[in-house]
This record gives C-alpha cells, sequence and structure tokens, in this order.
C-alpha cells in the first residue's frame, strides 16, 4: 500500500482522501467519543454570539475572536450541528496535509518526492479528538502551517 503514495502524481490525493475517510469512519464507528466538554462550549459560543452577544463583554470566555467568528457562523449556517464540524474539520485537515506535503515537493526536502509525509500527518492528525473536529487548535494550526511554509 505503502508503495502506492511514493511514486509523485497529483492524482495520489484522490488516494489521500480515501484514506483520511476511512480513517475518520474507523476511529467516528470504533471510538466514537460524546460530545466534549470544549465541543459543547464552542457550539454555544456560537450560538450565543449569534443571538446578539458580545464576545469578552456579555460572553466571559477564552476563546479567540477569529475562533470566535468561525463558530458563529456555523451556527448560522448548520445550527448545533455535529456533523457540519466534524465535516468542515476534516477539510480543514486535508488543507493542512496538502498544503504541507506540497510544500515539501516543492522546495525538495526529501531526496525522494512521495505522498508518504501526506499519509503520516493524516494519521498523526488521528491522535488527538481535538484535531478531528473543527476547533480553535486546528484553526490555529493552518495559519502556523502557512506562515511555516513561507519559512522554507
Amino acid at each position: 500500500m505503502l508503495s502506492f503514495f511514493k511514486v509523485n502524481d497529483p492524482f495520489r490525493l484522490v488516494g489521500i482522501v480515501i484514506y483520511l475517510i476511512a480513517f475518520s469512519v474507523i476511529s467516528w464507528v470504533f471510538f466514537s467519543f460524546p460530545n466534549t466538554t470544549p465541543m459543547l462550549i464552542w457550539m454555544v459560543l456560537g450560538e450565543r454570539l449569534s443571538e446578539g452577544y458580545f464576545l469578552y463583554v456579555d460572553v466571559i470566555d477564552d476563546t479567540g475572536p477569529l475562533s470566535a467568528g468561525v463558530f458563529t457562523g456555523l451556527h448560522l449556517l448548520f445550527g448545533r450541528s455535529e456533523l457540519a464540524y466534524f465535516f468542515l474539520g476534516k477539510v480543514l485537515t486535508f488543507f493542512q496535509i496538502y498544503y504541507w506535503n506540497h510544500t515539501l515537493i516543492r522546495y525538495r526536502v526529501f531526496d525522494e518526492n512521495s505522498y508518504l509525509p501526506a499519509i503520516v500527518l493524516a494519521a498523526l492528525f488521528h491522535f488527538s479528538f481535538d484535531l478531528t473536529y473543527l476547533s480553535p487548535t486546528l484553526l490555529g494550526s493552518t495559519f502556523l502551517l502557512l506562515a511555516f511554509g513561507h519559512y522554507f
């Protein structure tokens, strides 16, 4: 299976998407956790801010303003949908995997260009359930990854 991702072909991204979906389904079916307290806090934060309350004035929370704005927009679009948080988290995870692997290939970090770092990163994202759903950690790491891409 790993030899499939050793070739530097952009169509291997479809295999990475399938791998990410398979990993997500396995973790969701066999290791499903109930809604965690932070996830419920983010949902309620988005709900309260969409009702017209102000962050840090009416709603006392230590969530950053960008994350609070994203959660407010999510609540306005989808309500308290756990599936929306899951799906958007997976989209953001795929973007991070794609960008990181593209950066490694563009700057020829390894002797042989392949999509194996993308597979390793997809597996590492599933070690913590904070990185499987949309969270401030995942949003913040996206901007850190974009900045790190310019560091090379």
